[in-house]
């Protein structure tokens, strides 16, 4: 069963990436950024599962955030306080 989940989060990630491709092909802004964040998610999942990507995966993602990464705060959110 676990091949089964491999093999379709890798299916999902190539397509997100080409889906990604062509919407900044399209200079579909918009859509680069979501199908970027929809590649980010899928290479958290990955992560998660000890699921290795191969090289061209990580060429996918390589302008999002690191998986780790705190997102940036909202600039009118309030500071943490400790």
């Amino acid at each position: 069963m676990t091949g089964v989940f491999d093999q379709e989060l890798r299916d999902q990630l190539a397509l997100a990436g080409q889906a990604r491709h062509a919407a900044r092909t399209a200079g579909d802004e918009d859509g680069e950024r979501a199908y970027a964040g929809r590649i980010a998610q899928l290479r958290r999942i990955a992560a998660q599962h000890g699921i290795e990507l191969p090289p061209e995966a990580a060429q996918d993602a390589r302008s999002e955030p690191a998986p780790d990464a705190a997102p940036d705060a909202a600039p009118d959110a309030a500071p943490e306080r400790a």
